[in-house]
């Protein structure tokens, strides 16, 4: 992959903007940009207010020269695997937008974006481009006067907590994290905040709580493969391994899995408490909310988008244990992206002032601030008493130069 990156790199930015692409089938060149879809894969249309954050976004502007700056830079300062991964994922992102660029001033250039609902509402990018680059990649895109990247705090803690009110259960649990220390909290596990971000978004998405039994292969002496496809045991893992590295231990897998297996006790421990409730919260969702406002089988967020219950029944009429996951995100994401979309409408830009340049899943980039009225406008027309958006840094200053 480092030779491939070293291959793959052009020797000037000139040379990306004079690429051409081509059908592979036809050998004619492609000339047309990628349009935003409006429809599903049945020919279905998508919900309006999908539509409205679909159609809301007229143009992506960006700032060509921090970010032809930031493509040469890292290009020097690939050392291992996972930089080439990440550099040749932001070349490419890179290659996509400035082929349909257009000039602004000599700093600015702009795209015309397009993008598709996923099955909960939320929008896509298609080819990546600005969505999908890495954290430090937007940051030179979007380093420009009255450029705002704007961020839903603690958006899926705050979703799930509206939720819980909505089933009745207990949001203690919720007013304790919020209130927490997050650095304080993962140290009390072993692990930087970031995993412990990562451990409990998974958690609040579904992710089941790995039991050591249920994967444990008595014949051969080890955990099955499965049990290393968990989302929590993945990122444990890999702090385990950024851990022991730092000790001088590399390469020992089993010092790592070892480890890996301490740090999964710990979070477990600090999950508990919460996991009893959210199991109340799942029989609620499925066998109550769902129930109830189900059409034959069909329910709906609060994008409008649909999901069909049948698809996670057995034979014999049963709900699969992943249902509890997928109904979950399903619900959650989609209450996340019902509030992206209605700030994204074009009467609500109009009305407010401001432009929406890029949808970034649980937050957005604008030209010009959203004011507090416009926000206030869609908690109150959405029913979101919790939902605070805020103005917040792309990435952190370790992650702006994370080649060097």
């Amino acid at each position: 992959i480092l030779e491939e990156s070293e291959n793959y790199y052009f020797k000037t930015i000139e040379s990306i903007q004079s690429l051409r692409y081509c059908n592979l089938i036809t050998s004619r060149k492609i000339i047309k940009a990628r349009k935003s879809s409006l429809r599903d894969l049945n020919d279905n249309k998508y919900p309006e207010l999908v539509c409205d954050g679909i159609i809301g976004i007229k143009r992506t502007v960006y700032n060509y020269k921090q970010l032809a700056k930031y493509i040469n830079d890292a290009s020097k300062g690939i050392k291992t695997e996972k930089d080439a991964k990440k550099y040749l994922n932001d070349l490419r992102c890179f290659e996509l937008i400035v082929k349909d660029s257009k000039d602004i001033n000599e700093d600015l250039k702009y795209y015309i974006p397009a993008y598709e609902a996923q099955r909960s509402g939320r929008t896509t990018e298609l080819e990546g481009r600005l969505q999908s680059c890495s954290r430090a990649m937007k940051k030179a895109a979007f380093t420009f006067y009255n450029c705002y990247n704007y961020d839903l705090k603690s958006s899926q803690v705050y979703i799930l907590k509206w939720w819980f009110e909505k089933a009745g259960i207990s949001t203690n649990w919720f007013d304790g994290y919020l209130a927490s220390n997050k650095n304080i909290s993962a140290a009390s596990i072993g692990i930087s905040v970031k995993c412990f971000k990562n451990c409990m978004y998974a958690k609040f998405m579904g992710a089941k709580l790995p039991s050591y039994k249920e994967y444990w292969d008595k014949k051969a002496g080890k955990y099955k493969p499965e049990f290393f496809c968990l989302s929590i045991v993945e990122y444990l893992l890999e702090q385990a391994q950024k851990i022991n590295k730092g000790k001088g231990i590399v390469d020992n897998d089993k010092a790592n899995e070892d480890l890996m297996l301490e740090l999964l006790e710990k979070f477990n421990k600090f999950i508990r408490p919460l996991q009893e409730q959210l199991n109340k919260f799942y029989q609620w969702l499925v066998y109550d909310y769902c129930e109830s406002h189900q059409h034959r089988g069909i329910v709906k967020n609060l994008t409008g988008m649909s999901s069909n219950l049948n698809e996670y029944k057995t034979s014999k009429g049963k709900y699969k244990e992943e249902i509890n996951r997928k109904i979950t995100a399903f619900f959650l994401q989609g209450t996340e992206a019902a509030y992206i979309h209605y700030l994204t409408k074009e009467n609500i830009q109009k009305k407010y002032n401001y432009e929406v340049i890029s949808n970034q899943h649980d937050g957005l980039v604008t030209i010009g601030e959203i004011p507090e009225a416009a926000k206030e406008e869609a908690k109150k027309v959405l029913g979101l008493p919790y939902a605070h958006l805020e103005i917040k840094p792309i990435c952190s200053l370790k992650e702006e130069s994370w080649w060097l």
